[in-house]
């Protein structure tokens, strides 16, 4: 059966900002309203994560020692995300029902 028959079309809007980037004399300042941009705006690629140590699973023997065989396969496929790090991280990933579109026929 397929499994995804029954999945519903959906919007991405990725790396959609919502606050100004907390870098330099914004760091430990409240967030703010982003600037506004003209036009369309492109928003095809994740954005940056915010700065974290992450974890080493260069050695999968030592890791498996360290956490079980599931949680070690979940960062072997997340850590490739984790690496784009930045202060620069307050952005949003949108996931919405895809709009239907209309045909207007005039006669």
């Amino acid at each position: 059966m397929d499994q995804h028959k029954y999945l519903k079309p959906i919007e991405v809007f990725l790396g959609v900002p919502y606050a100004t980037p907390p870098i330099h004399s914004n760091r430990f300042s409240p967030t703010r309203t982003p600037s506004p941009w003209d036009g369309v705006r492109i928003s095809d690629k994740l954005g940056a994560v915010c700065p974290q140590k992450l974890p080493d699973i260069s050695n999968e023997t030592e890791a498996l020692e360290k956490m079980p065989k599931g949680r070690l396969e979940y960062l072997k496929r997340l850590l490739p995300y984790l690496k784009n790090q930045s202060e620069d991280c307050l952005y949003l990933n949108i996931y919405a029902p895809a709009q239907a579109s209309f045909v207007l026929l005039v006669k």
